[in-house]
């Protein structure tokens, strides 16, 4: 009976370590899942706009179709979302504006060359007339 206690004993902590390991390969996984969550570019540029006339289809228009040709033409920006507020509603959540751009970038540098960039400045002096106002909000990412 010893011997029968024993062996089991044995077969359970064999068991147990070849499950710690699955569970270790599990969360190294995991680990790596959460790095490919990771933000492609370290410096992200998020920029809000209010339309001038927001109840306007036609400035709408417009303006996304800027807003398209900009983020696709640059040389500088890597990813990008343009969007309009979401059909969201906490205490916390701002969906006054009209539009919504975010591009990210390799880092400050690339961001910096983005600003002084024809297509980007082109945007500015083409499409500025749409808007009441615009507020932008730069953030370096810590997460590598």
């Amino acid at each position: 009976m010893k011997n029968y206690l024993f062996l089991m004993c044995m077969l359970v902590a064999i068991g147990l370590s070849s499950c710690n390991s699955e569970v270790e390969e599990t969360k190294e996984v995991m680990k790596d899942d959460k790095q490919s969550r990771i933000i492609d570019g370290s410096f992200a540029h998020i920029v809000f706009f209010w339309l001038k006339n927001p109840d306007s289809e036609e400035d709408k228009t417009q303006l996304k179709a800027a807003l398209e040709k900009l983020a696709k033409s640059s040389e500088y920006a890597k990813l990008l979302h343009i969007g309009t507020p979401a059909a969201t509603d906490r205490g916390v959540i701002d969906n006054s504006y009209s539009f919504c751009m975010v591009l990210t970038f390799d880092n400050k540098e690339q961001q910096d060359k983005y600003q002084v960039e024809p297509v980007h400045l082109e945007f500015v002096e083409t499409s500025q007339h749409l808007w009441d106002k615009v507020v932008v909000y730069d953030s370096e990412n810590f997460l590598q």
